[in-house]
């Protein structure tokens, strides 16, 4: 393993991780997936790294500390075990175990992360029906005006058009509405994180950039028993997403919603992605799987 760690650096400007060779290693058995990986450190920056791993399940008696295993979205995070890794170690005279630690400023700390599958339902949880998705999908048109100054007239489309003859241009859009209902965990920061953004990668069979998350209604839903003990509160989270994807005069796909339609300069005619003056996107790309698994308490 070729070590990436600069000893002619300060400790604090080394990359957070470098995996081991051989990691990860992942294990597949009547239980399910499980997976173990392993990494190093600076020790300066242990607890960053740390947090880089217990996400937002710690704490709130889930079976599991929250991060997720790559691609595998409900196999999550369940044991970490980090020790001083190196030559000989930094010591120094300890007064009060309660208090002091050794500390090691120039060394690397050796992370082992296991992982398994997520339980999805509180350990405490009452006995009451599998929760369930509902999904509707409605189609419909965004409508987009385009100045008499971008027009043009004649076959070769050469001609500007003189007079005020604006165009509305109309978009095919889909509206996508998910409603889930029985959840014991709400993704308050997923939805905080994602609302007025855009897809990083494929979702609901739709290209990265392509679905807006318009925003959630989540609504408390009380179920009443006859045994009190199994009187307990849901919550039904109401998502509503727009899909806007552009299609050239070809019939091939060009972009979604940080496209815009442009006629001059000639050399940019037609549909161009648009940024803000500090390089980023208008619409920010964020990765939509945080609104779907629930790791949060409400």
């Amino acid at each position: 393993m070729t070590n990436i760690f600069d000893p002619s650096k300060d400790p604090s400007q080394w990359p957070l991780f470098q995996e081991e060779d051989g990691s990860p290693r992942e294990q597949y058995g009547k239980d399910g997936f499980s997976a173990r990986r392993v990494f190093y450190c600076p020790w300066v920056r242990k607890d960053e790294a740390l947090e880089s791993f217990l996400g937002s399940g710690l704490g709130i008696g889930a079976d599991g500390l929250g991060g997720l295993y790559p691609d595998k979205p409900n196999i999550i995070v369940s044991g970490l075990q980090l020790e001083r890794f190196g030559s000989a170690p930094d010591t120094f005279d300890i007064d009060d175990p309660n208090i002091d630690l050794n500390d090691y400023p120039d060394g690397l700390a050796k992370l082992s992360v296991s992982y398994k599958k997520a339980q999805t339902v509180r350990p405490d949880a009452p006995e009451v029906d599998d929760g369930y998705l509902d999904y509707e999908m409605n189609y419909g048109v965004e409508a987009q005006i385009v100045g008499s100054g971008e027009l043009r007239i004649g076959a070769a489309g050469n001609q500007k058009l003189e007079n005020n003859a604006d165009l509305v241009f109309y978009n095919g859009t889909i509206d996508h509405r998910l409603s889930w209902n029985k959840v014991q965990y709400a993704p308050f920061k997923g939805i905080s994180k994602c609302r007025g953004c855009v897809n990083d990668r494929e979702f609901l069979g739709a290209p990265a950039g392509t679905v807006l998350f318009e925003g959630a209604r989540l609504r408390d839903r009380f179920y009443f028993s006859n045994d009190p003990e199994k009187n307990d509160v849901y919550i039904q989270m109401d998502y509503t997403f727009k899909e806007k994807q552009i299609i050239n005069s070809q019939g091939g796909f060009v972009g979604g919603w940080n496209y815009v339609y442009v006629s001059e300069p000639a050399a940019n005619q037609g549909w161009n992605e648009v940024r803000l003056s500090d390089g980023s996107l208008p619409y920010k790309e964020r990765d939509f799987r945080a609104l779907l698994f629930t790791q949060e308490t409400p």
